[in-house]
C-alpha cells in the first residue's frame, strides 16, 4: 500500500472538519476518494491543483463538476492558495522542494494539512519536512503504513484523528 498509505489520515482529517478541500497534486487514490466524500457531504467545495499535463486532463475529464474544480498550474508560486481558508489541505505535489514553501504558505491558511511521504528518509532526502514542523503548534505522525503521512495544524490539536484512539 505504498500509494495510497495517505487514505487513513485523509478521510480522518475530513470526518473531522468541514469546508473546502484543496488537493495540491492530483492522485489515483486521493481524488476519486475525495470526490466521493465531497459529493457525498452535500457538494462539498474541492480544488484540485496538479502541473502534470497527462494527470490534469485525465483527472479532470472524470472528475470535474460544480463541486469539484480542477486547476493546471505552471507556476505554483503564482498559485493563489491564501484567498481561502481550507479546512483540508494535501500536500502531495511536484516538484519536491515546492512542498515546504507551499506548506509555508498555508500555515495560517489551512485547519489541517496532510504531508504525504513523512518518514524520515523521505523527509530528509527529498521533502525536509522537518524544517517546516517548528511552523506548526500541533502535529501528528501516522507511521501505521509506508510512506508515513504528517497531520501539522495551528489550529487543531489532532486528537480527533489519532488512529486507534
Amino acid at each position: 500500500m505504498s500509494f495510497g498509505s495517505h487514505l487513513p489520515m485523509l478521510m480522518k482529517c475530513f470526518e473531522f472538519s468541514d469546508g473546502p478541500i484543496l488537493e495540491m497534486g492530483i492522485g489515483e487514490f486521493s481524488t476519486p476518494i475525495l470526490n466521493m466524500l465531497c459529493a457525498m457531504r452535500q457538494k462539498r467545495h474541492i480544488l484540485s491543483l496538479e502541473n502534470d499535463r497527462e494527470w490534469f486532463e485525465e483527472y479532470r475529464e472524470k472528475y470535474e463538476s460544480d463541486f469539484h474544480r480542477f486547476r493546471f498550474v505552471t507556476d505554483w508560486a503564482s498559485e493563489d492558495l491564501e484567498s481561502i481558508f481550507w479546512s483540508v489541505a494535501l500536500i502531495d505535489h511536484r516538484p519536491k522542494n515546492r512542498r515546504r514553501k507551499d506548506i509555508l504558505r498555508l500555515k495560517e491558511r489551512a485547519y489541517l494539512l496532510v504531508l504525504h511521504d513523512s518518514q524520515p528518509d523521505s523527509e530528509q532526502r527529498h521533502y525536509k519536512y522537518d524544517e517546516i514542523y517548528p511552523h506548526f503548534k500541533y502535529r501528528y505522525d501516522f507511521k501505521d503504513c509506508l510512506p508515513h503521512t504528517t497531520v501539522v495544524s495551528n489550529y487543531s490539536d489532532l486528537k480527533e484523528i489519532r488512529w486507534g484512539r
